[in-house]
């Protein structure tokens, strides 16, 4: 055996085991939270003041399901093991 293949498979990763959620996957799912809560608060306001455009508001609403959808899909790849490293 040469040294590389030596190395190669000191280092082999494992795949069918679950990987540990990284830190970067749990920031974002709080960082996506905090913009959703955000981008809500400002929605509400465009709603309620009469002078503001709804369209904004509404468009807003479609950005807020986006991110909950993506928040959805992150939490369960970090469950099932499936974080990015």
């Amino acid at each position: 055996m040469n040294p590389r293949q030596f190395a190669i498979g000191r280092h082999r990763h494992n795949s069918d085991t679950a990987r540990q959620p990284s830190s970067l996957g749990m920031f974002m799912v709080s960082m996506e939270l905090l913009v959703a809560a955000m981008l809500l608060a400002i929605s509400i306001r465009f709603l309620t003041v009469v002078t503001e455009p709804d369209a904004v508001a509404y468009g807003m609403f479609v950005a807020i399901a986006l991110l909950m959808f993506d928040v959805v899909r992150r939490v369960i790849n970090i469950a099932r093991g499936k974080a990015p490293a």
